[in-house]
């Protein structure tokens, strides 16, 4: 459910910024949507670990939180590059 929502947002803030005339503030809305549309699948692991933990179940906690570093880990590069 969460993935299907900040998807939709994504998309729909990306139209938002396609369908503004050229401005500066149509780049922010292109930058927001497209930071949305990274969020998706953070998000999604990290419920997915929250409900792991309550689970107790160590194993595929690990593996969500190394895929959370991952994921960050690729924004900070991206961003850096």
């Amino acid at each position: 459910m969460t993935l299907r929502i900040f998807l939709a947002a994504g998309v729909v803030t990306l139209l938002i910024g396609l369908l503004m005339p050229e401005s500066g503030d149509s780049d922010r809305i292109l930058w927001f949507g497209v930071l949305l549309l990274i969020l998706a699948p953070l998000t999604g692991v990290f419920v997915t670990a929250v409900a792991l933990m309550s689970e107790r179940d160590r194993f595929w906690t690990r593996i969500a939180s190394v895929l959370i570093c991952v994921i960050l880990l690729v924004v900070a590069v991206s961003v850096y590059i």
